[in-house]
């Protein structure tokens, strides 16, 4: 076990992985858009908390779709 994640291929060699793994873990990390969002829905009700996620969730989206996607310079 011990050879193979020295020397041989593990998932976590592979940048995709890494990847989705390291936005994975600050995604669950609260934050204040976590504490606005809890207040919005307790206040305005779960449609308005829904309805904020999708659209920021949509606004990121958008965003990455935007930028270029070679970063090389």
């Amino acid at each position: 076990m011990l050879e193979l994640a020295a020397g041989g291929w593990t998932p976590l060699n592979s940048p995709l992985i890494a990847f989705v793994l390291t936005s994975l873990i600050i995604e669950m990390t609260p934050g204040p858009n976590m504490a606005y969002l809890a207040v919005l829905g307790a206040s305005r009700g779960r449609l308005a908390g829904f309805s904020a996620v999708v659209g920021v969730a949509l606004g990121l989206a958008l965003s990455q779709s935007a930028s270029p996607a070679d970063r090389s310079c």
